[in-house]
């Protein structure tokens, strides 16, 4: 049996499983369509997934900032403050977004020239910038 201190654990725990797994296996199935659709060799840019793990960020918060303003919903004790929090987070992966683009923008047309810097921008920071915003969003923002 189930101790009645665990369940609610459990139910927090939840949330990463759709919250970041289920992004992830979007951005893999998401690979491997940009390689099936340009029908080429496996590439670099097939990997270039921060701008879609950066949406998917944003699409979190945005998730969240509706299940606490739907009308049926009984409002928490801190509503003010998780508005706050997922509209501030929202915030930040706009800006984070643009400064992901931006990075593409920059490096992608470098690839060639500067291989080993494209893909310190273009894989390591891009990508890390998006999936660390998905996990903060997901993990360190309560939905209620």
């Amino acid at each position: 049996m189930i101790s009645s201190a665990l369940v609610p654990i459990a139910i927090r725990h939840y949330r990463f499983i759709p919250g970041i797994g289920v992004p992830l296996i979007v951005t893999v199935i998401g690979i491997f369509s940009k390689k099936l659709a340009r029908g080429k060799r496996w590439e670099r840019s097939h990997f270039y997934s921060g701008t879609e793990l950066t949406l998917a960020a944003m699409a979190a918060a945005l998730l969240n900032l509706g299940d606490l303003i739907k009308p049926d919903a009984t409002p928490p004790a801190n509503l003010m403050t998780l508005v706050g929090l997922n509209v501030g987070a929202a915030l930040i992966t706009l800006v984070s977004l643009l400064f992901v683009i931006s990075l593409h923008q920059d490096w992608e047309s470098k690839t060639k020239e500067r291989p080993k810097l494209s893909f310190f921008w273009l894989i390591l920071v891009s990508n890390m910038i998006g999936f660390g915003l998905l996990a903060a969003v997901v993990i360190l923002i309560p939905v209620s």
